[in-house]
C-alpha cells in the first residue's frame, strides 16, 4: 500500500467498468458515516456527516483507497428528542452497515475502514464487526470515531471536555467539535450563537439512560465559544494521521499473514 495525495476513486461517481478496473487494482474502501442531529446553537444538524466525509476523504487520499459514499443517518438515541434528528434503531443501522460491507467483500476488497462522525455509531460498528468476523467474511473491518482525540486535544485546546463517563467523555458540539467544523466548513457554523455550557448531572447520570433534552435544553456540552478554525486544522491533522498509522499497520499485518500462509501451502 503507497500513500499518497492524490484525490480519491469515489465509487458513486464511476460507471460499472470503471468499478470493477477500481476493485482490481484497489483493495482497502474507506466508508463514511455521520448523524443527522442537533448540534447546539451554532452547528448544523450534519455536522457529523460533513467530518466524518471529511475524514475519511482525507484517509482515502492518503492510502489510495476507494471512497464510498456516506450512510448519512446513525442511531441518535440521547438526541433524538430534538426537532430535526434522525434516529435508526442499532439493529437497523447494524444491518446497513453489514451489508455493505459483505458487497465490498463479493467485490474482493481486502480491508474496509469505516470512518463515524458521530460517536455514537461506535458501539453498532464494533457489534456489526464481530458478526462479519464471526461470519468468516475474509474482509478485515476496522472502524473509528475520533480515536484518542482527547488525548491529542491536549496542549490544542484550552476549556477541555464537558465530563468523563462510564461511555467515555462528552464535547458534542463543544470546543473540539466546533473547531473542527470551523476548520472544515466554517460557512455553516454561527459563532455568535455558541455558548459555553457545562450542564449538571445527578451522580447516577452514567447507569441510567436518560435523554440529553432531559438535562440540556441548549444541545451543547463544553465551551464552544473558544473553537478556532486553527484548532481545528491541528486536530484534523492529528486524527488523520493517526488513522493513516492504524489502517497502514494492519494492512500491512494481514497481508504478511496471508502471504506467510500462502508460502506454507506451497
Amino acid at each position: 500500500m503507497a500513500e499518497g495525495s492524490k484525490k480519491p476513486l469515489e465509487l458513486g461517481e464511476l460507471t460499472w467498468q470503471e468499478a470493477e478496473k477500481a476493485f482490481e487494482d484497489k483493495k482497502i474502501a474507506i466508508l463514511p458515516l455521520g448523524s443527522i442531529e442537533q448540534h447546539g446553537p451554532h452547528l448544523p444538524m450534519n455536522t457529523d456527516l460533513v467530518l466524518g466525509e471529511e475524514m475519511a476523504k482525507q484517509v482515502a487520499e492518503r492510502i489510495g483507497a476507494i471512497l464510498l459514499p456516506p450512510i448519512p443517518f446513525a442511531q441518535v438515541w440521547s438526541a433524538r428528542e430534538f426537532p430535526g434528528v434522525i434516529s435508526l434503531k442499532p439493529a437497523t443501522l447494524k444491518e446497513v452497515v453489514k451489508d455493505v460491507c459483505r458487497s465490498l467483500a463479493r467485490h474482493k476488497v481486502k480491508l474496509i475502514a469505516i470512518i463515524s462522525g458521530h460517536r455514537g455509531n461506535l458501539s453498532v460498528l464494533k457489534e456489526a464487526a464481530r458478526e462479519l468476523y464471526d461470519d468468516k467474511i475474509s474482509t478485515k473491518i476496522l472502524f473509528f470515531s475520533y480515536p484518542k482525540i482527547e488525548a491529542m486535544s491536549k496542549g490544542i485546546t484550552e476549556s477541555g471536555i464537558w465530563r468523563s463517563g462510564t461511555s467515555g467523555s462528552t464535547w458534542h458540539a463543544g470546543e473540539i467539535e466546533t473547531s473542527l467544523m470551523l476548520a472544515v466548513k466554517p460557512e455553516s457554523c454561527h459563532m455568535e450563537r455558541a455558548v459555553a455550557h457545562f450542564p449538571q448531572v445527578p451522580p447516577w447520570y452514567d447507569y441510567a439512560a436518560i435523554s440529553w433534552k432531559k438535562i440540556n435544553k441548549v444541545g451543547s456540552f463544553g465551551n464552544a465559544k473558544v473553537a478556532t478554525a486553527e484548532k481545528g486544522d491541528q486536530l484534523l491533522r492529528k486524527s488523520i494521521d493517526y488513522m493513516v498509522e492504524i489502517i497502514k499497520s494492519a494492512w500491512n499485518f494481514y497481508e504478511k499473514k496471508n502471504t506467510s500462509q500462502k508460502r506454507k501451502i506451497q
